[in-house]
């Protein structure tokens, strides 16, 4: 006889105990990303505000927007763009990070799905510009980490040669 599960708090008993992969209890997990909000209704979960951070990101490239990019970040972060590169650190220095690919017309697109696991996300890109060679087409991952309220605390950008082409006369 099957059953019928209804809401959140059905679906955390059935998964309480389960330890999948090592990961711990996924219906404690579960229950605590559905907590409701002491004002009442769900607060949003960080899932929901990783996401949304990402997505702003990336958008904010589209728009030309230096204070969308930065929007996302804790006043103490810090990015390693590329991986092996000096850290910038401080809003101060990834403002001035940021002006150089938006000055260069930089779009980003997503690429895969934004892949979650507890505060940090993984996320692969497209991102073009056009440069006085041509059309520069750089193809990164980025890891970024995330404080409670969503914001991003690191990022790393994962790309070398081989994830680099230049269109000449584009």
């Amino acid at each position: 006889m099957k059953r019928t599960l209804k809401g959140a708090g059905s679906i955390s008993a059935v998964l309480s105990g389960i330890n999948l992969f090592g990961l711990g209890d996924l219906g404690g997990a579960l229950q605590r990303r559905l907590s409701p909000s002491p004002l009442g209704g769900h607060e949003m979960s960080l899932d929901d505000k990783i996401t949304d951070a990402v997505n702003t990101y990336l958008s904010s490239f589209e728009k030309q927007d230096l204070e969308g990019i930065l929007s996302v970040f804790a006043d103490d972060c810090w990015i390693e763009d590329p991986v092996g590169s000096e850290r910038k650190v401080g809003r101060e220095a990834l403002r001035e990070f940021y002006k150089v690919g938006l000055s260069i017309g930089a779009k980003m697109t997503l690429e895969s799905e934004i892949r979650i696991a507890g505060n940090e996300a993984a996320f692969a890109f497209r991102l073009e510009a056009q440069v006085p060679t041509g059309k520069l087409t750089v193809r990164p991952i980025d890891v970024m980490t995330f404080d409670e309220s969503g914001k991003v605390t690191s990022m790393r950008a994962y790309f070398g040669p081989t994830n680099q082409t230049i269109e000449p006369g584009c």
